[in-house]
């Protein structure tokens, strides 16, 4: 019993899983961005009136033309697209998976968080969409791996 429970253990918590889980995490928190909602699902603060204008304009070197704001409130955190595309796995370990970016990009992120943009937080790093993710991602697979190290089970009468 011990053994099934550990494979089980091991099933759930693999390096390729924990890295495809965290893939979906990095890949969910951007289109989450990019729909112009923060970590808790409401609307982004608007752009100022001047980097909208800017921004709208296409003022911005290495700008990314397919988001461009249509109004202030069209608040999308993508520029350049080097932010939220840094967001990737950085580190995997036996029951962990860390999805984050580079420090340069941090500080963007960081910056946005500071003016009401906030795309992840210490008290909240994830939308409570994404924690109903994780069950379901991590509920489908424990039933599959109890599926999988079960042995069946036979009753006999009589």
């Amino acid at each position: 019993m011990a053994e099934k429970l550990s494979n089980m253990i091991d099933d759930l918590t693999s390096e390729q899983l924990l890295i495809a889980f965290g893939s979906e995490m990095a890949d969910r928190i951007i289109d989450r961005t990019q729909d112009g909602k923060d970590v808790r699902g409401r609307k982004f603060k608007a752009y100022s009136k001047k980097y909208f204008e800017a921004k709208r304009d296409g003022e911005f070197v290495r700008q990314a033309s397919q988001f461009k704001p249509s109004s202030r409130k069209d608040v999308n955190l993508t520029l350049t697209t080097d932010m939220l595309n840094s967001l990737k796995v950085k580190r995997v370990s036996k029951k962990k998976v860390t999805i984050g970016m580079p420090p340069q990009e941090a500080v963007k992120a960081n910056s946005n968080e500071r003016l009401g943009r906030a795309i992840s937080t210490t008290k909240r790093p994830i939308s409570k969409d994404d924690e109903k993710f994780v069950d379901k991602f991590f509920n489908k697979r424990i039933v599959s791996a109890m599926n999988k190290n079960s042995g069946a089970v036979s009753i006999t009468i009589g």
